[in-house]
C-alpha cells in the first residue's frame, strides 16, 4: 500500500498508511456525506426559513445541549478506550448510567417547558417537551458509536453516520419545506437522531464480545464528564446570550456563519477517532514524540483548505445562501479558528494518559475564559463579539494545553 505514494511523503507520515488508508477511508466517506447532507440542509433553512425562526431553532438546540450536561457525555471516550482493551461490558454499563442520570435531563426539561407555557410561549414549550423525554434515550444510545470505535470497526461506524445524517436532513428538509415551522423541525430532528442512534445501536450489540467490565475507566469517564460540563456550558452559552441580549436575526448569521467552519471540525474529529485507540496503547514517552508531529501534519494539511474556503465564501453563499450574505464576515473570521483545531491532539493524549488533575484545571481555565470572554463581548458587540471571543480563546487554549502537555501531564505519574 505505501508503494502507490512517493517516499518523501511516506517518511513525512511516519504512520500505518494501510491502517490510515482502510480505516481513514471509510470516516473520509462518511465526512463527505455528511458535509454534502449538511450542505443541503444548509440550502433549505437559508432559502425557505425565516431567519427568526432559524434563530429559533438554533436556540432550542443549545438549549437541549445544556439540559443533556447530565446524561455524563464523559462516558462515551472512556468506552473507546476500554473496548479497545477488550473490556466490553464497560459499554452497556456506561449505557445504562447514561440513561439514568439522563432522567434527570428529563426533569429540567419538563420544568423549562413549563416555564415557556407560563410565559405564553407555546412552540417553545412544546419544544422543551419533546426533548425532555427524547434526552435520555438520544444520549443513552451514543455509546453505540464509540464502541464500532473502539473496535475500529471505522467502516460500519462510517455507515451508521451516514444513514443517521441522511435521515436526519431528510427529515429536517422536509419540515422546513411542509410546514416552515421550528417546533415541527426541532421534532424531525429528534425523532431522526433517535432512530438512526437506535439502529447503530442494535448493530453494535454483535460486536460485544464480553461482560467484562472496566471499573477504572468508568469511575475516570465520570470524572470526565464532570470536567465537560463548563465544555458544553462554554460551547452553547453564545447561542443563549445572544437570543436573550441581541435578536433572533443576529443569532441566525451567526449561527449560520458557525455551520460554515463545522465540516472542519467534523474532518478534525475524524482524524481524532483514527488516532484516539492508537494513543490509547503508547507510553508517556512515545506520545510525547508522536503528539506534536501529529499536531503539526494536520495543521500543514489544514491551511491550504482553509485559505480556499476563505477565499470562496463569498461567490458560495450568493449561489446557495443568498439571504444569508451578511454572515460571510463573520464566518470568513471564524474560518481562522479552524486551523487552530488540530491542537486537539494534545488534550486528546491528556485523556489517553488519565491526567485528571490537569484535565480538569485545563478545561476550567478554558472554558471560564471562554464564558467570561463571551458574557462580557457579547452584550457589547453582539455576533461580532461572539466572534472575537472565540477566537482569543482558542490561541489561549492552546498556549495553556501545551504547557500542561509539555509541563505536567507527560513528566508525571497519571492521577485519577
Amino acid at each position: 500500500m505505501q508503494q502507490l505514494f512517493p517516499r518523501r511523503f511516506v517518511r513525512w507520515l511516519d504512520t500505518d498508511l494501510s491502517y490510515l488508508i482502510k480505516s481513514g477511508g471509510w470516516t473520509g466517506i462518511g465526512q463527505v456525506f455528511g458535509t454534502f447532507m449538511g450542505l443541503a440542509t444548509a440550502y433549505a433553512f437559508a432559502n425557505y426559513l425565516p431567519q427568526d425562526a432559524y434563530g429559533t431553532y438554533k436556540y432550542v438546540l443549545a438549549t437541549i445541549a445544556l439540559l443533556s450536561i447530565p446524561t455524563l457525555s464523559g462516558l462515551n471516550t472512556v468506552v473507546v478506550q476500554a473496548v479497545a482493551q477488550h473490556a466490553d461490558g464497560t459499554a452497556n454499563a456506561a449505557t445504562r448510567r447514561k440513561f439514568l442520570f439522563g432522567l434527570l435531563s428529563t426533569a429540567g426539561g419538563l420544568c423549562l417547558g413549563g416555564y415557556y407555557f407560563f410565559n405564553h410561549e407555546n412552540v417553545l414549550g412544546w419544544a422543551f417537551i419533546i426533548a425532555a423525554f427524547a434526552i435520555p434515550v438520544m444520549e443513552s444510545l451514543s455509546t453505540a458509536q464509540a464502541v464500532l470505535i473502539g473496535k475500529k470497526r471505522f467502516d460500519i461506524a462510517a455507515r451508521q453516520t451516514i444513514l443517521t445524517s441522511l435521515l436526519s436532513a431528510t427529515a429536517i428538509i422536509a419540515a422546513i419545506i411542509l410546514t416552515r415551522n421550528p417546533l415541527w423541525i426541532i421534532g424531525a430532528y429528534l425523532s431522526a437522531t433517535l432512530i438512526g442512534r437506535l439502529i447503530t445501536f442494535l448493530v453494535s450489540r454483535r460486536f460485544i464480545e464480553n461482560s467484562t467490565v472496566s471499573l477504572e475507566n468508568l469511575r475516570f469517564g465520570m470524572h470526565m464528564s464532570v470536567v465537560a460540563v463548563l465544555g458544553i456550558i462554554a460551547g452553547n452559552v453564545d447561542m443563549f446570550l445572544l437570543w436573550h441580549t441581541a435578536t433572533a436575526q443576529t443569532l441566525a448569521l451567526y449561527a449560520f456563519a458557525l455551520a460554515t467552519v463545522s465540516p472542519f471540525q467534523s474532518l478534525i474529529k475524524t482524524i481524532l477517532n483514527l488516532v484516539q485507540p492508537k494513543f490509547a496503547t503508547q507510553t508517556p514517552d512515545q506520545l510525547r514524540s508522536t503528539v506534536p508531529r501529529r499536531a503539526h501534519q494536520t495543521l500543514i494539511l489544514l491551511i491550504p483548505m482553509i485559505a480556499a474556503a476563505i477565499i470562496a465564501l463569498p461567490w458560495v453563499y450568493q449561489i446557495l445562501f443568498p439571504n444569508y450574505a451578511a454572515a460571510v464576515p463573520f464566518a470568513q473570521v471564524l474560518m481562522l479558528s479552524a486551523a487552530l483545531y488540530s491542537e486537539k491532539f494534545y488534550g486528546i493524549a491528556l485523556t489517553t494518559m488519565r491526567q485528571t488533575k490537569a484535565i480538569y484545571t485545563l478545561n476550567t481555565i478554558n472554558t471560564a475564559v471562554k464564558i467570561g470572554l463571551l458574557a462580557v463581548l457579547i452584550p457589547l458587540f453582539g455576533g461580532w463579539g461572539a466572534v472575537a471571543a472565540i477566537l482569543t480563546q482558542n490561541v489561549i487554549a492552546i498556549l495553556i494545553t501545551r504547557y500542561f502537555f509539555y509541563r505536567h501531564a507527560l513528566v508525571k505519574s497519571p492521577t485519577a
